[in-house]
């Protein structure tokens, strides 16, 4: 199996992602080099709950849900969908992580995987990467507060 997209794709398909859009044409490629494509067909298995996340995933068409089975495996509880133009598992980004949950895909999909350890690399390279990266976390970290924020406010309100 090879790879199905050019690097202009690639790159096109990154710039979707928040955390990408501002980078550099350089920089982006270089995240798009070392981009490896998965292919899942249709109800495949992404990740499973007990592997550990390696790294960004970037839905380049299809669809993908995380969910979880209850303890006794009688129920499957859908937390998360993610379509074209989504991502996951971006903290694997930086340090090991685990979504707790099974990724499956709910179509046939083709995702982007950027591992930790060539996304390190990107940044040992071009460090003003880190610092944009760095903005674009602290942009979603403020808009958690504000939503927290809000949450608290109305059920404060409420009793």
């Amino acid at each position: 199996m090879g790879d199905r997209l050019e690097l202009p794709e690639r790159i096109l398909q990154l710039r979707k992602v928040d955390l990408f859009q501002d980078l550099p044409v350089n920089e982006i490629a270089a995240v798009a080099l070392v981009a490896t494509e998965v292919e899942a067909p249709m109800d495949s298995i992404v990740l499973k709950d007990d592997d550990s996340c390696v790294g960004l995933y970037v839905i380049v068409n299809g669809e993908v849900s995380a969910e979880q089975t209850s303890v006794d495996g009688t129920q499957v509880k859908q937390y998360y969908n993610w379509q074209a133009g989504q991502s996951f598992g971006m903290m694997a980004l930086f340090q090991e992580a685990s979504l707790d949950m099974t990724v499956r895909a709910t179509q046939d999909s083709l995702l982007l995987r950027i591992e930790r350890d060539e996304f390190h690399a990107i940044i040992r390279e071009y460090p003003e990467t880190a610092l944009r990266v760095c903005q674009e976390l602290a942009t979603r970290m403020n808009q958690l507060l504000q939503q927290l924020n809000s949450l608290h406010s109305s059920t404060e309100s409420a009793s």
